[in-house]
């Protein structure tokens, strides 16, 4: 009994042994049995359960698209596991492997590989395993173009592109004398060509846009960011052209957006077939071929009705010819926008690095002054960036911002101009002329009337001159006891947005005087 506690599994009797009793030795032969069917039971009982554990995880690795594989350098084939040959969506001949192996492998031997996939993808396959010779391969995406052999099936409708996600690590030879070299490589691949689509759906999403296709402003500054790298690096200058296309609001408020969209495509097609872009994603130099600054040549929205060509290793000369280039594209040909024939112009400005601009955010800025000078000398017409420009563009904005506070200011005055019958001599009226004292000093009418129109200021400006010229002919009137009519100049806007009548009468009757007193002057380049 001790022995079989022990682990004995039988006894062997001897015939004449009379002191042996039988009945124990059948004992022991039964627990033996039933030991040997508990131990049956729980084996197979375990056999299930990996059974099931395999069928779950090849369920998994199947939904997965990942499957294993190894390659033999003797063998100069690839060992491809079902869920392998799913992820690559073949269906190959296979050969069956014993069931320590894990069921059914096909081996793909690359003479044969080569015939399933164009020169490009088996170019990079192979330099994916001359890269494993060298390194464990934590992970790496590889795309490769299946084409339709004559012994294999595909997902992908006889052919077209899959990319996969390769893991590896070597498998070393350990025999005695092998001195541990390199005879092959195991790992496991997936098919990751769906997630590689949707994230390359997100990144043209953040980086293109929806209207034109075109690069966005978000991409155009990557992009911009790495020409300056690779100018530093190279030596050498790069151009920023501004594209503003003139009067493309008359269009959209004529034939309305669709048309405005219409035609904004047409640009870009045409910007692009002057330019000559290149449309890859590039956000990094790691981005760029080798030896290929011109990677980065582009057309880019930079929004609403402008657009910006980045020429990478250009000379001013070369861009100003570009420039020109770029308008003759724009306005020889018209665009036919439901039906009619639309003519655009197109107003460039130009910006060199590093000449214009060291950053980024200096370049677009200055192309962007520089496009306004070329609007200011009648559109249709490049400029390149002078220093000049810009600071005529800094005393702009202070003008801008400082005509929004003058009437809080009480900056504003009316200087009065006497109208004088010559055969008399008597003073028949006076004109209202508007200045603005500024820090002590009078401010030109032309710097700012121009801005004040632009910004639409004029409107608020002319009712305070109409009451402010109401104020001063009740004064003349007391004070001189004369009836003197103040002319107001009135700019067009004022007859669309304000009701002049209505002015008229209450700035009249605040002051105490007639509306006779009041005379509007329309100046000339309001009439046209």
């Amino acid at each position: 009994d001790r022995a079989y506690a022990c682990g004995a599994t039988d006894f062997l009797a001897k015939a004449d042994d009379s002191r042996q009793n039988p009945w124990s030795l059948l004992i022991g032969r039964l627990r033996n049995l039933l030991r040997a069917y508990r131990l049956q039971q729980e084996l197979e009982s375990s056999l299930l359960t990996l059974q099931k554990s395999r069928s779950r995880m090849t369920q998994v690795l199947t939904h997965a698209r990942m499957g294993g594989f190894e390659w033999k350098a003797h063998l100069d084939a690839l060992t491809l596991s079902v869920e392998a040959e799913s992820a690559l969506g073949l269906t190959l001949a296979r050969r069956d492997v014993s069931a320590e192996d894990g069921g059914h492998e096909c081996v793909l031997p690359l003479r044969q590989l080569r015939r399933l996939l164009d020169e490009d993808s088996y170019r990079r396959l192979r330099e994916l395993l001359r890269r494993l010779e060298r390194e464990e391969l934590a992970g790496h995406d590889m795309e490769l173009t299946l084409l339709r052999p004559p012994n294999a099936l595909s997902r992908h409708g006889g052919g077209g592109k899959v990319i996969v996600h390769v893991e590896a690590e070597a498998i070393y030879d350990t025999r005695a004398g092998g001195q541990g070299r390199v005879i092959g490589y195991e790992g496991f691949l997936q098919d990751v060509t769906e997630r590689s689509e949707d994230r390359e759906a997100i990144e043209r999403a953040a980086n293109y846009d929806d209207q034109t296709g075109r690069p966005n402003r978000r991409h155009l500054r990557a992009r911009v960011t790495t020409a300056i790298k690779v100018a530093e690096r190279q030596q050498n200058q790069f151009a920023l052209l501004l594209i503003d296309l003139d009067r493309f609001k008359v269009v959209n408020d004529t034939l309305g957006h669709s048309a405005g969209d219409e035609l904004l495509n047409a640009v870009a097609q045409r910007l692009c077939d002057c330019v000559g872009p290149d449309d890859r994603l590039v956000r990094s130099l790691e981005d760029l071929p080798l030896a290929a600054p011109d990677a980065l040549r582009t057309v880019a929205r930079q929004g609403g009705d402008e657009f910006v060509a980045l020429l990478p290793a250009c000379t001013q000369a070369e861009a100003e010819a570009m420039a020109s280039a770029i308008i003759d594209a724009v306005n020889t040909e018209p665009v036919v926008l439901q039906g009619q024939e639309c003519f655009i112009t197109a107003s460039v400005g130009i910006a060199m690095y590093p000449a214009h601009g060291v950053t980024e955010s200096e370049l677009l800025r200055h192309a962007d002054v520089a496009m306004y000078s070329a609007k200011d000398m009648g559109r249709n017409v490049h400029r390149v960036f002078e220093s000049t420009s810009a600071r005529s563009s800094v005393t702009t904005l202070g003008l801008i911002a400082g005509l929004r506070r003058a009437r809080e200011r009480n900056e504003l005055v009316l200087h009065y101009q006497p109208k004088v019958d010559l055969s008399t001599g008597r003073l028949i009226g006076a004109e209202a002329l508007m200045r603005w004292r500024r820090n002590g000093a009078l401010v030109p009418p032309m710097e700012f009337i121009p801005l004040a129109e632009e910004t639409g200021e004029i409107i608020e400006m002319t009712r305070w001159a109409i009451r402010q010229a109401a104020r001063q002919a009740r004064a003349w009137r007391d004070q001189l006891a004369m009836r003197i009519p103040v002319s107001v100049n009135v700019p067009a806007q004022a007859f669309e947005r304000l009701d002049l009548c209505h002015e008229i009468n209450e700035a009249t009757r605040e002051a105490g005087v007639e509306p006779s007193l009041i005379v509007l002057e329309i100046t000339e380049n309001s009439v046209m």
